[in-house]
């Protein structure tokens, strides 16, 4: 009832859990997958704050979201935690995690988890999740290796209009493997990143350029596209480099 999809951006996490609520929905009852950044709230937001002058309950986001699921009885729930791991807020999830499978509020109400309901953390890394943590959870690893770049350029060839999708093919053949290696390799980026995210921010900046021609149906000759296309790689791929 606890599992962990741990891997790094790019790898391919949200589309295989994507995959596999759509494929169990088509199958089973209807699989709905209820998403939250834990990292992005205090505790008090996420689980709940208790007013210390009223004595007002309210429920934090991921209160919310379980007692939401708990309630559903016509479809089976997902509650996804996308972030990072922090052990101020996963050491609270021991309980949900081992055989009571139960989550206990600061104000006393103690929320069963039902056999339509599954906890699922999706980080990219489990450094700062603690060894009792760890071991109530299914951990399923994601290697960016496995998938690489290359299946966000067929994907995004085939949005892309009939005529210009074969010379575009013939710039990414021609440009990206050598760039990635040249940036990966024999440049030193300021921070981390993934070939998947230099490859994504070049396609999104090609897209904003070429989407004026696109509205009034126009085609660029190849020179252009090709500038264009230069263009973007140095945006992206040079995104992290200093000058």
């Amino acid at each position: 009832h606890g599992i962990g999809l741990v891997g790094p951006t790019g790898s391919g996490k949200t589309c295989a859990l994507e995959v596999l609520s759509e494929a169990l929905s088509e199958t089973d009852m209807k699989h709905v997958i209820l998403r939250m950044n834990p990292k992005a709230i205090t505790a008090p937001q996420m689980f709940g704050n208790l007013d210390p002058t009223t004595g007002d309950w309210t429920d934090g986001v991921f209160a919310f979201l379980w007692r939401k699921a708990a309630k559903s009885k016509n479809n089976k729930t997902f509650i996804l935690l996308d972030g990072p791991v922090d052990a101020i807020w996963i050491e609270n999830l021991n309980t949900v995690l081992d055989d009571n499978k139960l989550l206990t509020l600061a104000n006393g109400d103690r929320i069963p988890m039902t056999p339509e309901m599954k906890a699922i953390f999706e980080p990219e890394n489990l450094m700062n999740a603690s060894p009792a943590t760890v071991s109530r959870m299914a951990i399923i690893f994601f290697s960016l290796s496995i998938l690489g770049w290359e299946p966000l350029t067929i994907s995004w060839l085939q949005l892309r209009r009939e005529k210009e999708a074969p010379f575009l093919k013939e710039l990414i053949d021609k440009y990206m493997e050598p760039l990635l290696q040249c940036v990966t390799i024999e440049c030193k980026p300021v921070m981390y990143s993934t070939d998947g995210i230099y490859v994504t921010g070049c396609f999104r900046i090609l897209e904003e350029l070429t989407q004026p021609f696109v509205d009034t149906k126009q085609f660029l000759s190849d020179v252009h596209m090709e500038r264009f296309f230069i263009y973007s790689l140095c945006w992206s791929f040079g995104a992290l480099l200093e000058l």
